[in-house]
């Protein structure tokens, strides 16, 4: 039974990639990668740039100082 292990875990891995990959589940595909639209981490954050007065106009003045 433990001869055909490291097979049927491959087998298997293959498959829940497949499934996953295919149908766009999750924020990551099978090998790690982000989707696009999913942003992890904050890697992301220093490269956003913020209009702060359309932010302003959307939701009033940040009163708390």
């Amino acid at each position: 039974m433990q001869a055909g292990k490291e097979d049927f875990l491959a087998d298997r891995r293959a498959l829940v990639a497949s499934i996953v990959d295919g149908n766009g589940y999750g924020d990551l595909d099978s090998e790690g990668q982000g989707r696009e639209g999913e942003f992890i981490g904050a890697d992301f954050e220093d490269d956003e740039e913020f209009d702060l007065d359309a932010t302003s106009d959307m939701y009033g003045e940040d009163d708390e100082d």
